[in-house]
């Protein structure tokens, strides 16, 4: 039987509460469906952590690799257009992960080389009413992802991949620390939803915060 999901506790910010919540509390333990999910392994202690996005979209990127983004807390005006990426009411705390691949591995290919990583990973979590000073956490690293793409659906294998904190803004800790990420990724492929997700990120990253080492 699956362990039981553990509880985070952060006393330090507010911020830092309600982003272990919505990180670890985040849909209902007994889905069977994990298209969406990834699991986070703090590097400092013995535990896993398990958190669902709502939506995953994939598109080959001008590069000749490719890009997969998952978002969670996020509407928009039309699932046909995509026309405006919009924070939603609830839940408060909305997130995008971004992982680019520069370049699609071959099949059976080793991962246990620094040579290996292919990817770049960026997630950004906001809480609160956008705002001159946001609540905002942006975690980055580097791994290993292999693809696998189809007709409609583009499958991801993050492998080997780490992240750590590298930017916050506002009233936020970092509940993680340093943290393998994996997961076998099942993403809708859609290039307008990619694109608009990646121009929402670039806008967002034209406000700098407090940089951490």
């Amino acid at each position: 039987m699956k362990r039981k999901r553990p509880h985070l506790f952060v006393h330090s910010a507010k911020f830092g509460a309600v982003l272990a919540t919505a990180l670890f509390s985040a849909g209902c333990f007994f889905q069977t469906d994990r298209s969406r999910e990834i699991t986070l392994e703090p590097q400092a202690r013995k535990i896993e952590y398990h958190f669902k996005f709502e939506k995953a979209y994939a598109a080959p990127s001008a590069d000749g690799g490719y890009d997969l983004l998952l978002t969670s807390g996020f509407e928009t005006t039309s699932p046909e257009t995509f026309p405006q990426v919009l924070p939603a009411a609830i839940p408060p705390t909305s997130q995008i992960l971004h992982i680019h691949l520069s370049w699609i591995p071959a099949s059976g290919a080793k991962t246990d080389h620094p040579a290996a990583a292919n990817s770049t990973i960026s997630w950004q979590m906001f809480h609160g009413e956008p705002s001159t000073t946001p609540n905002r956490a942006l975690y980055t690293g580097t791994g290993f992802v292999s693809v696998e793409p189809g007709e409609e659906n583009t499958e991801f294998d993050l492998r080997s991949t780490e992240i750590k904190l590298r930017d916050m803004q506002g009233d936020m800790r970092d509940p993680l620390g340093p943290s393998r990420v994996s997961g076998i990724i099942r993403a809708q492929n859609n290039e307008p939803a990619v694109r608009k997700l990646l121009r929402r990120l670039e806008a967002d990253s034209q406000t700098p915060g407090k940089l951490v080492p």
